[in-house]
Formats: structure tokens, C-alpha cells, sequence
């Protein structure tokens, strides 16, 4: 029947998860970061600084999203390494290779005084988007596991934490770099690889940016078309499932925007 429920992009198990997390978030915040919490765009408006790959655009760069995070920028320590995967595709018998590496790296302090220590990965220079996905996402960590909210022991902290980007405003950025397909070229090799960043699949973004809206009571969006197509697709799926009373434990706490 055309009222029926779309099927949502999640099973059950992960439905539950994400929304009895984002339900934490939101007692662990409050209401008022929840109502309050800019949506950020991959526009110069929001991130107006040039960026050529240097040290200091990526450390300019961290200091925007940690004022994006509310968090001093002078409590980060920050790092750029490499991992070479070149001589992966030296040995490629087939024409697509598949990455699975960390953009990042974070680590406590080691002192009440110490100071956070983010490591990014060299790659990420190249592609500003996924760059600000992988500072919020360790810049996430300090807020969550250096700051005493989650143990390094609870199974889901590295889930929770790409969750956390969403909840903060940063959504557009992780779900869009969850994902990528693109050509590359090695030497005398050209072939195309797919790479993932982070711990959510599209699916599980796009059911979690509905999500958020729908407790923001955000119904129409008007940043869903700077997502990429697949995880739009999620979310408008998602979003149409909620708006249609569709099983939930959420329940609207923001006015509209």
C-alpha cells in the first residue's frame, strides 16, 4: 500500500543501537548543545581558512574544529605520519584494491597535565574533506574517552565516536568520507580503489543523520544535498520512516530550525 513503512537501510539490532546512543548523547550534552549545534558545510562560510597541506593549514585547520567541538585547541597535540601502501599495489592481480587503514590516531594523556595527542595520516593532506572528518573524529575521542565519558574498554567507543560527529554538527563530513571510489595511478599501474574511513557504514549514517534531524525536529532538511548520493538516499529513506510514525524511541526534543 503506498502508507506502508519503507524498509529502513539498518537492521533491527543497529536501529536500536544508534538510537539509544544518540539518546545518551543527548543526557550526556543537554537539550541546549542538541537545539543549539551548528550543521557544518563543506563551504567556505564554515571553513573559510586556505588550505595547501602544510603543517600550519592542518594545525589551523584542528584549531577551527575544535572550536566547532567546543574544545581548547591548546590541550591538542597534533602530529602528521605516514603509511605506505604503494607496495601494496605493487602486487595487484586485480583491478580494484580495497583500504581499510586508520586516518587517524588518538592517545590520552599521560599526565592530569599532558596534553591530547592526535596523529593524522599523510594521505588526508590531499583531501581536505576527509581530513576534517578524521580531526573531528579524534578530536571526538578527547572529548569522550579523555574526557572521562567512555571507557576504552566499552566494545562500541570507536562507532560511538564517528556517532559523536554527527551529533556535533560534523555528520556531512564522516558519512561522506565513509566511503570512497576513485582511480589511482602507480608506475605503470592504473586501476581504481575503494577505501573506507571510520566505523559507521553509509547505511548506518544515513539512519543516523535522520535520526539526529528527527530529534532536532529538523523534517526538511536543507543540507541533505551535500551528502553524497548514497548516503542521501539512506537518510531520506530513514527520514520518511520516522516522519511516518514508523517504530522509534526517539522523540522530538528541540523546536524546529
Amino acid at each position: 500500500m503506498w502508507w506502508s513503512l519503507p524498509a529502513l537501510p539498518v537492521s533491527d539490532d543497529e536501529k536500536e543501537w544508534v538510537e539509544k546512543s544518540l539518546l545518551w548523547l543527548s543526557a550526556e550534552f543537554g537539550e541546549d548543545y542538541l537545539r543549539e549545534v551548528k550543521v557544518l558545510l563543506p563551504k567556505p562560510e564554515d571553513f573559510p581558512d586556505p588550505f595547501t597541506g602544510t603543517s600550519q593549514c592542518v594545525r589551523r585547520l584542528l584549531e577551527r574544529v575544535c572550536g566547532y567541538l567546543r574544545v581548547d585547541p591548546g590541550t591538542i597535540e597534533l602530529e602528521v605520519y605516514s603509511e605506505n601502501l604503494d607496495h601494496l599495489r605493487e602486487h595487484l592481480t586485480h583491478w580494484e584494491m580495497k583500504e581499510r587503514c586508520a586516518a587517524g590516531q588518538y592517545q590520552t594523556p599521560d599526565s592530569p597535565a599532558g596534553l591530547h595527542l592526535i596523529r593524522v595520516e599523510s594521505r588526508q593532506l590531499k583531501e581536505p574533506m576527509n581530513l576534517v572528518a578524521t580531526l573531528a573524529h579524534e578530536v571526538a575521542h578527547a572529548i569522550l574517552l579523555g574526557g572521562g565519558r567512555v571507557s576504552a574498554d566499552y566494545s562500541n567507543h570507536e562507532p560511538l565516536t564517528d556517532l559523536f560527529t554527527v551529533f556535533s554538527g560534523f555528520g556531512i563530513f564522516n558519512a561522506n568520507s565513509s566511503f570512497t571510489f576513485k582511480q589511482y595511478e602507480s608506475g605503470n599501474k592504473i586501476g581504481w580503489h575503494s577505501s573506507r574511513q571510520g566505523y559507521l557504514s553509509q547505511e548506518m549514517y544515513g539512519y543516523a543523520l535522520a535520526s539526529w534531524a528527527y530529534l532536532r525536529n529538523d523534517l526538511s532538511p536543507n543540507w541533505l544535498g551535500h551528502l553524497s548520493l548514497n548516503v542521501r538516499t539512506y537518510m531520506k529513506t530513514s527520514l520518511k520512516y520516522l516522519k511516518r510514525k514508523g517504530s522509534t524511541l526517539l522523540v522530538p526534543v528541540a523546536t524546529g530550525h
